[in-house]
């Protein structure tokens, strides 16, 4: 339960890890304790703690396992799972399997909406993951070069110029010639 975060919707826990019986809020407090209050449709740790150890005494196989189930249930509920930010949490759990291919998709949208929304820097973060993934996969060097001058403008408007400077010298190595000129005006308008 630890890798689906501080508070979880029941039935998501109960889909994720197939446990049916979790979707009962009975369930929580003859399973668990007073580790879980539950809240609703919802449960969620006592203390922050308490899931953080939890999540740390995981092995790494185990959590990743765990973020695959939910990015299969969650694109398997589709509109209607209930987050309130469905494709934030899969960009994390996506991340959480090391899928890098998940990772690209689902990261990409969240961090175009953080964009948008000027979260920057939450952004930031998840263009940086986009282009590792980008990188694992031997993407394109357009679709590369994209999320790096993504990833710079996401930095520009964070006050963060060193980072978009960064991502842009790396668009410029792979980018075609017509290009770098763009990539160069983005730099020129980093500087400025």
């Amino acid at each position: 339960v630890s890798v689906l975060g501080v508070t979880v919707n029941r039935e998501l826990a109960a889909r994720v890890l197939e446990r049916p019986d979790l979707a009962d809020p009975d369930a929580w407090a003859t399973g668990f304790g007073d580790v879980f209050v539950t809240d609703g449709d919802d449960v969620r740790f006592a203390h922050d703690l308490i899931r953080v150890a939890a999540y740390e005494g995981l092995a790494v196989r185990r959590r990743r396992a765990v973020h695959a189930r939910a990015v299969d249930v969650l694109e398997g509920w589709g509109a209607d799972a209930p987050l309130s930010d469905p494709v934030s949490a899969l960009a994390f759990h996506a991340a959480g399997a090391g899928d890098a291919e998940r990772t690209v998709r689902w990261s990409g949208q969240a961090a175009d909406t953080a964009l948008t929304t000027g979260a920057t820097a939450v952004a930031i973060g998840l263009y940086e993951a986009v282009a590792d993934a980008q990188r694992q996969l031997h993407a394109a060097p357009a679709a590369r070069v994209a999320t790096l001058r993504q990833l710079a403008r996401a930095a520009e408007r964070a006050g963060r110029p060193d980072t978009g400077l960064d991502a842009l010298v790396r668009a410029t190595r792979l980018a075609d010639p017509p290009t770098r000129g763009e990539v160069a005006v983005d730099r020129a308008r980093l500087l400025a």
